[in-house]
């Protein structure tokens, strides 16, 4: 006896569709071949070529997105850091005391 035959029958009574028929209709229109690349790709979690490029896209976008982020965050502080230092070395009033000579 096999396992499926010891459990009892109580347990396929819940099954969703039970007593429906299949739709097996799009199934057997597909080339064998297509059917077998088909549940391959599935099994081993492979995205038709189209798929893949978009999410291949989808994630350098993203990546393109933070790293613009990240140098708008590091070049707003190089302009303050820039700021701080030109208010630093240009004098906020002229020296009356430094001799001008003319010649």
């Amino acid at each position: 006896m096999t396992s499926w035959q010891k459990r009892p029958a109580q347990m396929h009574r819940h099954l969703p569709g039970k007593g429906q028929p299949l739709d097996l209709h799009g199934y057997f229109h597909a080339d064998p071949e297509q059917r077998v690349a088909g549940r391959l790709m599935r099994d081993n979690d492979i995205l038709p070529q189209p798929l893949q490029d978009r999410r291949d896209a989808e994630i350098h976008r993203e990546q393109v997105s933070a790293l613009i982020e990240t140098t708008r965050l590091e070049l707003s502080v190089r302009r303050f850091n820039i700021e701080q230092l030109g208010a630093c070395l240009s004098p906020s009033e002229p020296q009356t005391d430094t001799p001008v000579y003319m010649s």
